[in-house]
């Protein structure tokens, strides 16, 4: 049912309404004409969904009717648009080709089962009907027919361009597609999301994206499938399992892509409460107006004050991005079928483009101070690390996260520490974390600052970079056996880790590791005012 040979017909319809068009769409098909019928009529199918979405149309009818010949499957559309003028035209054509490809999947999906009705009469009707029908039906390319008050001749030529059109965008991808497949893997694991991740948040809305994030994966569990959020500076979506490919593409296109997004105050909510205030004092320090890009999940402040409707806005940029799908699955047929199926719930329209972002001012050097209200105490140590020394930033973390941090601190002055490295590509910061109590919190700093002074002046060895360079290839070892780890290194395309020598690592540590370029921020329990 390819639907590049439909016949077409306009013409003038005085019972409708100035402004807008009727259009009836008719398959010949087999009996699954009669549930196909059904699904896409269902208030919940992806027809009626996607179009709503999409504010084009709305479905008036939908019915599958028995004949000697088969089954027809009839769909009825009332689009609010002047066929006369081009946009109106275009609303139109719009409509159609969704209607299309929508039956298509229907006709596709459905059985040929029949409800058996309950009149005696009917019954017998229908039993002599399937018996007069032939074994096997093939499907008739559509009949379309668009009335729209004072159509011409003129309106009739450029609803078919139009109509022509929009039927190559429906049949030109648009999600970015990236798949593997694993022999014996029991069950598909898709990721649905969005490439730009949290860039065009601001510190008044941080933290919108993953409330965006929470919803669906909430919504996404209701369809049936184990999923959850995956918030990321370079991506923001859902990731789910489940035993079908088919069951996962459907779920999360429809939670992710179209439906109306539900339970946003109480994503909010989760996200808020999990925040934590020195991080997020680092987050304003570090990128001044854009605190997402360090921590996606949003700052207590942004996640207190975004509004619903911010967050429903920023969905809806999301949605009409770029979109990157990435499958794990053990079967090459059902892969391509799924991807091709989440592509069919993409809405064609919008710019599938990131929002521009400014470039994040160069963080202030100095000393803040946040109150906690939960008795945490905590520091966090940053530096801005140039973009030619990322990968050799990297190191330095991971041989103080896991050597000479623990070193340093040996002496019972902090009860945590770690570092990492955080932000985007050009502009990551390597920050060290430190908890300690607050009596001791200055002291646990001035360690940390004396062992950094100590890095700049070379304090890391060969024999370092060879246990660093050991622990990686057994950490990454032990993580890629995590089907969810494979998954969202697929969808970033990750490259292999290139070893970087102690030459590169020594140079790198004396031109950015500098005291004077410090971004520290103490996070101390609130203090008690006595009355």
């Amino acid at each position: 049912m390819g639907g590049r040979r439909r016949s077409f017909a306009a013409f003038d319809a005085g019972d409708v309404p100035a402004g807008s068009a009727d259009i009836s769409i008719a398959w010949r098909a087999g009996f699954s004409a009669v549930s196909a019928a059904a699904a896409l009529g269902d208030p919940r199918s992806s027809l009626v969904m996607m179009l709503a979405a999409e504010n084009v149309a709305h479905v008036r009818s939908a019915s599958g009717t028995l004949s000697p010949d088969g089954a027809c499957l009839a769909l009825r559309l009332r689009v609010v648009a002047d066929a006369a003028t081009s946009g109106g035209a275009q609303r139109i054509s719009r409509a159609i080709a969704l209607a299309e490809t929508k039956a298509r999947d229907a006709l596709s999906d459905a059985t040929n089962d029949l409800a058996t009705p309950s009149d005696a009469a009917a019954a017998a009707e229908q039993a002599s009907l399937v018996a007069l029908a032939p074994d096997t039906v093939a499907t008739i390319e559509p009949y379309v027919v668009v009335g729209a008050s004072g159509a011409t001749n003129e309106t009739r030529e450029s609803l078919a361009k139009a109509l022509a059109d929009a039927t190559r965008a429906w049949t030109s991808p648009i999600v970015e597609s990236r798949s593997r497949i694993e022999r014996g893997q029991p069950a598909a694991w898709m990721l649905v999301a969005s490439p730009c991740g949290t860039a065009g948040e601001a510190d008044t809305d941080a933290g919108s994206s993953a409330a965006f994030a929470v919803a669906a994966s909430n919504a996404a569990r209701a369809h049936g499938v184990a999923s959850e959020p995956w918030i990321a500076g370079d991506g923001v979506g859902v990731l789910a399992s489940a035993p079908s490919a088919r069951l996962l593409a459907d779920a999360l296109a429809r939670t992710v892509l179209v439906e109306p997004l539900e339970g946003v105050r109480a994503a909010q909510g989760l996200l808020h409460d999990a925040a934590r205030p020195g991080l997020a004092g680092l987050a304003l320090a570090l990128a001044p107006g854009r605190p997402a890009s360090i921590v996606p999940t949003g700052t207590p402040l942004s996640l207190l004050r975004v509004s619903e409707p911010a967050i429903l806005a920023r969905a809806e940029s999301l949605r009409h991005g770029p979109l990157r799908v990435a499958l794990l699955d053990n079967d090459e047929s059902t892969a391509d079928a799924a991807i091709a199926r989440v592509d069919r719930w993409v809405l064609r329209e919008g710019a599938r483009a990131c929002p521009a972002q400014a470039a994040i001012a160069p963080p202030k050097p100095g000393t803040y101070a946040v109150a906690t209200d939960d008795g945490t105490s905590e520091a966090y140590l940053a530096l801005a690390i140039p973009a030619q020394y990322e990968a050799e930033a990297s190191v330095i973390a991971g041989v103080l996260d896991r050597d000479l941090l623990a070193k340093a601190l040996s002496d019972g002055l902090a009860r945590e520490s770690s570092a990492r490295v955080l932000g985007p590509a050009g502009g990551r910061a390597l920050v060290i974390h430190v908890e300690a109590p607050a009596s001791a919190l200055d002291a646990a700093v001035a360690q940390t600052r004396a062992l950094l002074d100590r890095v700049r002046q070379g304090a890391i060895a060969e024999a370092d970079l060879a246990r660093h360079s050991a622990r990686v290839r057994e950490e990454s070892a032990v993580k890629m056996r995590d089907p969810r780890e494979r998954l969202i290194a697929l969808f970033r395309g990750e490259p292999a880790r290139a070893d970087v020598g102690l030459d590169r690592v020594r140079t790198a540590a004396a031109a950015f590791v500098h005291d004077d370029a410090l971004v520290i921020v103490a996070a101390r329990p609130r203090t008690k005012r006595t009355p």
